[in-house]
């Protein structure tokens, strides 16, 4: 998750209605599942997190919005562990 993720989730959340976020695992990520879904729970705009189903289409897709920005911190990441190994 990246700010900008957290940005748009606030865009979302509609005063009076609980915000629920799926959390899907793409196949390149970075974080296991539990860690990921903690980080969104952090969020002050979500009310409940829970793991994406498989088969469960879904409405938004802020990895799709965002990929460029996704695809550099990716890379980022792996570029330090590299260096710290």
């Amino acid at each position: 998750m990246i700010a900008s993720h957290a940005e748009r989730l606030a865009t979302l959340k509609r005063e009076g209605t609980p915000l629920l976020v799926l959390v899907a695992t793409p196949p390149n990520a970075i974080l296991p599942a539990l860690a990921r879904a903690q980080l969104v729970a952090g969020l002050s705009v979500v009310d409940y997190v829970c793991d994406a189903p498989e088969g469960i289409p879904s409405q938004i897709h802020l990895e799709d919005e965002h990929a460029e920005l996704l695809t550099k911190l990716i890379d980022h990441v792996h570029a330090r562990q590299r260096a710290a190994s």
